[in-house]
């Protein structure tokens, strides 16, 4: 890539100073005509946009020195996240939501300026992106557009089939020059008309249709024209993209600071019927659904109006109960030998308030000792005793790996992985000896391990983080090439019972 300089830090400095005096008080807002005030956001507008291009180019780098391929050696790993997403959401405080849009559009922009360098030995950096996007990149470059419409137009455009994509890699500059962008785009265009798919050159051409219309569109329209131009373009590819919106299908869970979890199911058109069918069965005479003939239907049907719960509400409980059955008729066709559970964990100083507390393992919000005595009467207690230390089951040298039961006790305590900011669950973790069984012939008693996700487990073997404990505490210590004072970092408990029985009264 060709030497640049870029200003010195100093106009950061005085720029974030300069946004530092604007006003943000009420009051003079509330001063402000219509007019003024529709300027002022008009203003703030332009300058988030400005300022996240520019945020995009810089993670954009930090992506390229976190490639996958460099493993525990790329920026993010060696600092200790998981990927560069994770490095900008913990390090910026942004959402990881936006953190993989400015890495998604950075790395656009780094693979379009590794094109611009004209060196035709040098790899693209982002093996995976798409070469088609790289006037997207440009724009963004050149302040043209902004990085939420960059990203509307990668997602809204998709991907070739990957077979198709290597055949066209020879393409992958047709972008690079708008003349002949346009030209190989309505070549191929024609091609994809008589059966032969869409093209790379197909693809650079639409990227062209889509910037003239980017300044006329908000980003949610461009993306939606986006997947107009995309259909036009490839009626032969129903199928791959029917395929690709099934291989899409997900369900993902964001743990809420109010205690609730979210879960966004993404479901292809398929199978979101089959989910709409369901929805609608469950909550149709709620909503004014159709009316029923038969005796049975119209009672049930009755019963749902009657029913004080929200329509949503209603579809929630339906499907919680769906899924319950499902695990009870077959627990092991789907999912395996480990019935899924919820544990509930409570010290015993808690048991003895009125108005005790315990916890559900996994989650952040304690819950009522009313809830606690309804577990115990329908499972059961498991009684696990702990120290005054906080610490339990000595088993010695004899047994190498944790056993089921320091497991659950592990679970108990530590909560999940405790590396600082992972949020792996505790089922998702193996158990770290601190004091190693080879090395420093170490213990496997829980006062010696700890539970880490995988991912961090072999950080801290393979680069040199270790951890300590002084106590009951944990401490972990960074390597000197990433701390030089290798100064400890703290690794609480994220079980919030444990922590209730670390704060009985002596």
């Amino acid at each position: 890539m060709p030497q640049t300089t870029l200003p010195d830090l100093d106009a950061l400095t005085a720029a974030l100073a300069a946004v530092a005096v604007l006003s943000v008080e009420q009051a003079a807002l509330a001063a402000l005509s219509d007019d003024r005030l529709l300027d002022w956001q008009a203003g703030y507008a332009e300058l988030t946009r400005s300022v996240q291009v520019r945020s995009a180019a810089v993670v954009g780098e930090i992506a390229r020195r976190s490639a996958p391929e460099l493993g525990h050696d790329g920026l993010a790993q060696r600092t200790g996240h998981r990927t560069p997403e994770k490095f900008v959401a913990a390090t910026t405080g942004v959402t990881e939501a936006e953190a993989r849009t400015l890495v998604s559009v950075g790395a656009i922009m780094v693979n379009a300026a590794e094109t611009d360098a004209g060196d035709p030995t040098t790899e693209r950096s982002f093996k995976q992106s798409r070469p088609w996007l790289d006037e997207v990149g440009r724009a963004v470059a050149r302040d043209e557009l902004s990085v939420a419409k960059a990203e509307a137009i990668r997602n809204g455009l998709g991907d070739l089939p990957a077979e198709q994509r290597a055949a066209d890699s020879h393409t992958a500059a047709a972008g690079t020059d708008h003349d002949t962008a346009a030209g190989a785009a309505g070549a191929g265009a024609g091609a994809a008309a008589g059966g032969g798919g869409v093209t790379v050159a197909d693809l650079a051409g639409a990227v062209l249709r889509l910037l003239a219309e980017a300044p006329e569109l908000s980003a949610d329209r461009l993306y939606r024209r986006a997947r107009e131009l995309r259909d036009e373009l490839d009626a032969a590819g129903i199928l791959d993209r029917e395929r690709a919106l099934h291989q899409a299908r997900s369900i993902r869970r964001y743990r809420q600071p109010d205690g609730m979890t979210r879960y966004v199911i993404t479901a292809d058109p398929e199978n979101a019927e089959l989910i709409d069918q369901t929805i609608d069965a469950l909550t149709s005479p709620k909503r004014g659904g159709p009316r029923f003939v038969s005796p049975a239907d119209l009672a049930r049907a009755e019963a749902i109006e009657a029913d004080p719960r929200s329509p949503e509400q209603l579809a929630f409980d339906g499907f919680l109960a769906l899924l319950q059955l499902g695990i009870d008729a077959d627990p092991g066709q789907i999912c395996g030998s480990r019935k899924p559970a919820v544990r509930l964990l409570v010290a015993e100083t808690e048991l003895q308030k009125p108005d005790g507390r315990g916890w559900i393992q996994g989650q952040k919000v304690p819950v009522s000792m009313q809830t606690i005595t309804r577990a115990m009467c329908e499972a059961g207690v498991v009684p696990i005793s702990f120290g005054d230390d906080g610490q339990a089951l000595r088993l010695g040298r004899e047994q190498r790996l944790f056993n089921p039961k320091q497991r659950l006790v592990l679970a108990a305590r530590d909560g999940g992985c405790m590396w600082p900011d992972c949020d792996r669950p505790a089922s998702w973790c193996e158990a770290h000896h601190i004091d190693e069984w080879d090395r420093d012939h170490g213990l496997t008693d829980v006062e010696n391990g700890i539970l880490l996700c995988r991912h961090h487990h072999l950080l801290l073997h393979d680069h040199g983080w270790s951890i300590t404990r002084a106590n009951g505490q944990y401490w972990l210590i960074p390597p000197a090439a990433v701390d030089p004072h290798q100064k400890p970092r703290p690794m609480p408990s994220r079980s919030q019972a444990h922590a209730d029985l670390q704060r009985r009264p002596a």
